[in-house]
């Protein structure tokens, strides 16, 4: 329709000129001078790993511009609220690598000027609550479950899984994620949740409940996954585009679908420009959400030879259109086209969402049964997502070693 048409021309033309911006600018922040010994303190915003003897987080501080990232001592651990004080180097981000990937880049998207890097352990000072120490306080209940009821890399592979926390993965199993094309299932996009929803939908339909008040359930679901997984802005555009998936398959009018999602993106660069070239979050999350309402249509038609008993024909129409919709990006993010990836990504990516609704699902088992003393039973309720998690890491680790599968 004409209005469609104009409307989404608007939008795709300040796409554009957002991504033109960003390019021009994307190696321009505010400067930090470097500085040693510098005793800083604020509130903690975000804390990105936990790893042995060391932890990285995030203080917004009236000081400095944006945030700072700080590494320091594993202990105390930090929780998002705590008012802290470290002794560290400070210096400014300029020409970060990681490998290939330039790290900078993604700090600064992040709204992150500096690096401080601290000696010894952090002092907590007190604490700031709100309403994102409030959510936070959720994924840090989550986070003792896993760390208690599940050993490693289990537990910070149902962190990716949940809310794209792959950073505390070990090196050798992100590099078998790499190598097999999968790395994207740990960045937590709108096709993970679409993934959860098709299958909360499938459940909620087979117990004679109808569509329409399937959608409202499972649309209230999606809004209390995000909301327990801490609203980390990462989440929370996983689970608009989610949502907005659900929706379209709802109104079931692609001009009108399209729309929408380009009216989701343009409002999401609004406040952060910087996503639109340097998260590969979004980046995935939109693709594969225009990926499933264009292409999984068209896929699904040709498989008809695929029963529809379970939804398999659906689901399989879907995985294909993401995988199709996501690949060059994941090339291009994460440096590495993988021949093994359109396999590895049938093999896993249906098992994705029974992992996330499951693992979701056992730790608020676990939460509760804790509240009543029964701790211990911890382990076995999270033994099924144990075998899920198993499973994919198993499969993920039998194909990476296989040779000529990825070209760097």
């Amino acid at each position: 329709m004409p209005q469609y048409r104009f409307l989404q021309l608007a939008l795709t033309c300040w796409l554009i000129i957002v991504a033109t911006h960003s390019f021009a600018y994307r190696d321009q922040w505010p400067q930090v001078l470097a500085v040693d010994g510098l005793e800083l303190s604020g509130v903690v915003s975000e804390v990105v790993s936990h790893k042995g003897k060391s932890q990285t987080f995030r203080v917004a501080t009236d000081k400095y511009p944006g945030r700072v990232q700080v590494v320091a001592g594993g202990y105390p651990r930090l929780r998002v609220g705590d008012v802290v004080s470290v002794r560290c180097d400070l210096e400014p981000i300029a020409d970060i690598y990681v490998e290939d990937f330039r790290y900078d880049r993604y700090l600064a998207k992040e709204k992150v000027y500096a690096i401080c890097r601290g000696y010894g352990t952090p002092k907590i000072l007190g604490f700031e609550s709100g309403v994102r120490s409030t959510l936070f306080s959720f994924r840090d209940s989550f986070e003792r479950v896993m760390q208690r009821n599940l050993v490693e890399p289990h537990a910070s592979f149902l962190a990716g899984l949940l809310y794209g926390a792959r950073s505390s993965l070990p090196d050798d199993v992100q590099e078998q994620f790499r190598k097999t094309g999968t790395m994207h299932i740990v960045a937590v996009s709108g096709y993970n949740v679409t993934l959860v929803a098709d299958i909360l939908m499938l459940i909620l339909t087979a117990t004679f409940l109808k569509r329409q008040h399937a959608f409202w359930f499972v649309l209230i679901g999606i809004i209390t996954f995000v909301i327990f997984v801490g609203g980390d802005p990462a989440v929370v555009r996983a689970g608009i585009m989610g949502g907005l998936v659900l929706i379209a398959k709802r109104v079931g009018r692609l001009q009108g679908t399209v729309t929408i999602f380009l009216i989701a993106a343009a409002v999401m660069t609004l406040f952060n420009p910087r996503v639109l070239l340097d998260d590969a979050g979004f980046q995935l999350s939109f693709a594969a959400a225009i990926g499933l309402v264009t292409l999984g249509p068209w896929i699904a038609l040709k498989l008809t030879f695929i029963p529809v008993f379970l939804n398999a024909r659906s689901i399989l129409s879907e995985t294909l259109a993401a995988i199709l919709a996501t690949m060059p990006i994941s090339i291009l993010q994460f440096h590495q086209f993988s021949l093994i990836a359109p396999i590895a990504n049938l093999l896993v990516v249906p098992l994705v969402s029974i992992t996330m609704m499951v693992g979701f699902i056992s730790m608020l088992g676990v939460i509760i049964v804790s509240s009543f003393g029964g701790a211990w039973l911890g382990p076995f309720i999270m033994l099924p997502s144990y075998a899920l998690l198993e499973t994919m890491l198993t499969i993920i680790g039998w194909l990476s070693p296989l040779p000529f599968i990825d070209f760097s």
